[in-house]
């Protein structure tokens, strides 16, 4: 994942304020994004993936290098192993999603993820989902498209749809003008019993075996920088082992 699904299970993003442009009608963009990455059949490639990264993460004025390694499969399932050092001592955390249930390990110690943590992991599933671009366009996938006032993402003109999907929260797309190529995304995460506002920058585009994908991922949560994250690994499989998303 750019969509690196762990960090977007611990980060947010800046939004980039502008006046407002005209919009765009959204199967328009859709089709020219899907094309600008590569076309339809590339991004199915997305829907098994294995994803690792390193990054710096800001939590109360405390920065933290850390690496990620994460399987996704979409619609339904995730395992992120994230790797840190935190105060002199070395952290290591998995976070997963079976499709039903979500179990993390810290350090060894196995534990069920509470409600609400199942449904953020699944909140972010379907970001990562819509981010794909894929189903969008299918009319019996429930996905209701938007149009969205212009934009300045980076200095640069940027077009958007909003994602709007039966019992899922909204997610915002961001394409741009230019390339077509999606340069943002904007939803609302609910976590620790409050909402918070994240938004992803994606950066650096990339060649992979045909499929343009973003390299740099830097969010913002509430107006505050959180992450600044690099891939430094993408593969696309053809199958996961369903034991890698298994509790111990």
């Amino acid at each position: 994942m750019r969509h690196v699904l762990l960090l977007f299970c611990l980060l947010g993003t800046l939004s980039t304020v502008a006046p407002p442009g005209r919009a765009e009608e959204p199967r328009v963009l859709v089709e020219k994004a899907i094309k600008a990455h590569g076309g339809m059949e590339k991004l199915l490639q997305l829907t098994r993936v294995h994803e690792k990264t390193r990054a710096t993460m800001t939590v109360d004025d405390t920065t933290l290098k850390l690496t990620t390694d994460t399987l996704i499969q979409l619609p339904g399932q995730f395992r992120s192993t994230i790797k840190a050092t935190i105060n002199n001592r070395p952290l290591d955390l998995i976070q997963v999603l079976d499709g039903k249930k979500a179990w993390t390990s810290e350090d060894g110690r196995i534990a069920d993820a509470s409600e609400g943590v199942l449904q953020s992991y699944r909140e972010l599933l379907h970001v990562q989902q819509v981010a794909t671009l894929v189903p969008l366009l299918a009319a019996d996938k429930g996905y209701k498209l938007t149009a969205l006032p212009e934009i300045q993402v980076n200095g640069k003109p940027a077009l958007g749809i909003k994602v709007a999907f039966k019992g899922r929260r909204d997610v915002s797309l961001y394409f741009d003008k230019g390339s077509g190529l999606l340069v943002k995304e904007s939803y609302l995460l609910h976590e620790g019993g409050k909402d918070f506002k994240e938004e992803v920058f994606l950066n650096e585009y990339k060649e992979y075996k045909g499929l343009k994908r973003a390299s740099k991922v830097v969010q913002y949560r509430d107006g505050k920088k959180y992450l600044d994250a690099e891939v430094t690994s993408l593969e696309f499989l053809d199958r996961i082992d369903a034991k890698e998303f298994a509790r111990p």
